[in-house]
């Protein structure tokens, strides 16, 4: 993703945001379908996402317009959306305490050098919390950052779910099988990290599948 945010630096500053963000690109996408499919779709620039913004931002500090562009794109129309879909499939109601509208608000008002730095990721959390994480006025060991994560590349490569993915991005009616296979052969072979890139390509698909069913 760093590459693809350098890879765009003489390019507009949203334009640089969206390929650090962005799982399949506009270029990908013309390959992803086939020929047939493509030639009735109308595939939009998905920068149109975020230039909509573009007027509001003007003229403001690059992480000020970067934290707006995530709050209203990211992470109302991604993590919040997705996060809120799955937890309540299983009845459970997701809280999101950092995002109480005052705190945010605060958090927002502080200037740019208190409450962003590249080396220093999190800095205001860690400090207000350090008392939180002392026991007798001793700092508790450091852990390694670790991810909720489920083992989608494991997941991939074989058993039930490596099955559906084959029979969803090889056999589907709408997906360009050459660009699907070349993505699994080079994710399986450990020669790329398709992950993100296959989990997208294979929910489309699913609903490709199903809308042309009903």
């Amino acid at each position: 993703q760093l590459e693809s945010f350098n890879s765009a630096q003489n390019r507009d500053l949203v334009r640089a945001f969206l390929l650090f963000k962005q799982v399949v690109s506009h270029a990908q996408a013309q390959r992803l379908f086939k020929s047939g499919p493509l030639e009735s779709m109308v595939l939009p620039d998905p920068i149109e996402v975020y230039t909509q913004f573009q007027e509001t931002t003007a003229g403001w500090h690059t992480v000020d317009a970067l934290s707006y562009l995530d709050f209203k794109v990211f992470l109302a129309g991604n993590v919040l959306f997705s996060g809120d879909h799955e937890f309540m499939s299983a009845g459970v109601e997701q809280r999101f305490p950092f995002l109480d509208n005052d705190l945010a608000a605060f958090a927002a008002s502080l200037p740019v050098e208190i409450r962003f730095s590249m080396f220093s990721l999190k800095r205001i959390l860690k400090n207000a919390l350090e008392t939180w994480t002392q026991r007798d006025g001793i700092p508790m060991p450091k852990y390694k950052k670790m991810g909720f994560e489920i083992p989608v590349q494991t997941w991939m490569r074989k058993g039930v779910f490596a099955e559906k993915i084959d029979q969803t991005l090889l056999k589907n009616p709408f997906l360009n099988r050459d660009f699907c296979g070349a993505l699994l052969k080079e994710e399986r072979s450990g020669k790329n990290n398709h992950d993100r890139k296959i989990q997208n390509i294979y929910a489309l698909g699913r609903f490709l599948t199903e809308v042309r069913e009903q």
